[in-house]
């Protein structure tokens, strides 16, 4: 009705209103990506923040595809401190896996902007660096790396430009080689980077768990967290 449509909005308009104009950093991660209905309620749920004025960084995770493509092929690359060895074999499926999910996740938009103005979903390699880790404890990750830096004024620009940011896991260097970088780590940086008044992470069968009190945490406040 009217009146409930009434109530819900100014209920949100305040929440509207703070983060209008800011940055959000949403974490999609592969099983997301390889549903396409939950997939594609998501993607209506940002083209509604984008049209409410809501800057927006979509980081994609592959690390489940990755995974597929590693069986299919018959390849062992193995986690070492939690870390998967990367090699060249390994590198190369991440970039088809990363390949597939943008087309996913651009054909999910187009959807969810059916009817409205026509948006820039933007990529590429101008957003952020890498470097490799190298050498720990006498194992070499070979092509897994880490964030080295985070263009900040570079995503601000874009997202003051309406332009909606797309990043994947594999991060170049400032020699131009390729490196594998946690997705979750690259939605935390880059919030970081551009003082985002939200990052969002989307989780199945994962829960973030307060050591202090046991209790499932469904959000956390900055200043919580620094406790």
């Amino acid at each position: 009705s009217d009146k409930d449509f009434g109530d819900i909005f100014r209920t949100c308009a305040p929440y509207i209103a703070r983060h209008r104009a800011e940055g959000c950093v949403i974490h999609i991660p592969g099983h997301v990506i390889s549903n396409a209905d939950l997939l594609d309620e998501i993607m209506t749920d940002v083209s509604i923040l984008h049209l409410l004025g809501v800057h927006l960084v979509l980081v994609m995770g592959v690390r489940e595809q990755l995974d597929r493509k590693l069986v299919a092929s018959g390849i062992s690359a193995e986690l070492k401190n939690g870390i998967r060895v990367t090699d060249s074999a390994v590198i190369s499926l991440l970039k088809e896996s990363c390949g597939l999910a943008r087309y996913e996740i651009e054909r999910s938009l187009t959807r969810a902007f059916s009817g409205q103005e026509s948006i820039n979903v933007v990529s590429g390699n101008s957003f952020y660096t890498a470097k490799p880790i190298g050498v720990r404890n006498g194992v070499d990750y070979i092509y897994a790396g880490e964030i080295r830096r985070v263009e900040s004024e570079n995503i601000k620009r874009r997202l003051q430009e309406k332009d909606i940011i797309l990043l994947s896991p594999v991060g170049y260097s400032n020699s131009g080689e390729s490196f594998s970088v946690t997705s979750e780590d690259l939605a935390a940086a880059v919030a970081s980077g551009i003082g985002a008044t939200k990052v969002v992470f989307y989780s199945e069968g994962e829960a973030l768990i307060d050591r202090r009190t046991k209790k499932r945490l469904a959000s956390l406040r900055l200043a919580q967290a620094g406790k």
